[in-house]
């Protein structure tokens, strides 16, 4: 891939998720925007066979934590909790927010194999995006709560327009 397709996939996925890396030389978010097969084998000196799917483990965790603390402050029932977190971080609404912002559209494939972004890649995006934010800010638990936000992710679960569709 072209430095220049690289920088402006990777400044997409910047403006969209409201967040600017603060150690850019680990390349979490180039990380994230890999799906397995991409062509990239090593980014920041680790090795990413498998895309962006290690990442997507560690946002996942992270989003859950996220939305864990506002629910336990609320003294809410565990049901409430299991509704509240199938509601806002299953694939399928995962996936929605992906596209619905334009995420996708940052995606790095292997350009001999492109592939369609499917529910499970669309998520693991999302995953992953949240994971490199929570590398990048140090496990900042307000940096990833603002992602999630900006992304349609909070409590409220609005999506956030695609900046780049009004272009």
């Amino acid at each position: 891939m072209s430095t220049a397709v690289y920088k402006l996939k990777l400044e997409r996925a910047e403006v969209i998720i409201g967040y600017y890396p603060r150690k850019p030389a680990e390349f979490y978010l180039w990380e994230a925007l890999q799906v397995a097969g991409s062509g990239q084998n090593l980014i920041g000196g680790r090795r990413v066979y498998d895309g962006n799917k290690r990442l997507a483990i560690v946002g996942d965790a992270a989003m859950a934590s996220a939305i864990a603390g506002p629910w336990y402050e609320q003294d809410d029932t565990l049901g409430a909790w299991d509704t509240k977190r199938q509601r806002l971080l299953s694939n399928a609404n995962l996936a929605r927010v992906a596209h619905e912002t334009g995420l996708v559209g940052c995606m790095v494939v292997n350009p001999r194999n492109p592939v369609q972004a499917s529910t499970k890649l669309a998520a693991n995006l999302v995953e992953a995006v949240i994971g490199a934010v929570w590398l990048d800010s140090d496990e900042s638990m307000s940096a990833v709560r603002q992602v999630m936000e900006t992304l349609g992710l909070g409590l409220n679960g609005m999506v956030k327009l695609n900046p780049f569709s009004l272009l």
